[in-house]
């Protein structure tokens, strides 16, 4: 495993929370934890060793997205906070109404 623990003060959490979709601005630290796999590991393997996250998960708040390689809607969820999921679909449905960009952690056009 790999664990790194980062600050998050300083500069990072005077910026406005809904100025960007980076939500989670307020935390102090940020806790990186992976569990790398081979590239042939089984569906098995791979769930065993997100057990191991499953365990820390529950003392955390948010998740980071670049740091993240599930593709869940937990983690859309944990990535972008109610408010800031909701001001982020008003842009989609501006910019991005038929969702074309819909890969990595997606976020659905509001609807009208």
């Amino acid at each position: 495993p790999i664990v790194q623990l980062r600050m998050v003060n300083g500069a990072a959490s005077r910026v406005d929370p809904q100025a960007t979709a980076l939500a989670h601005r307020t935390s102090e630290s940020f806790l990186f934890a992976g569990f790398p796999a081979p590239l042939d590991a089984t569906k098995e393997q791979i769930a065993q060793g997100l057990e191991k996250w499953d365990k820390l998960a529950q003392y955390s708040v948010g998740a980071y997205p670049n740091f993240i390689s599930t593709n869940t809607e937990r983690d859309v969820a944990d990535i972008y906070p109610h408010e800031t999921y909701e001001r982020l679909a008003a842009i989609k449905q501006q910019y991005d109404p038929d969702n074309i960009f819909d890969h990595n952690f997606n976020i659905k056009p509001a609807q009208k």
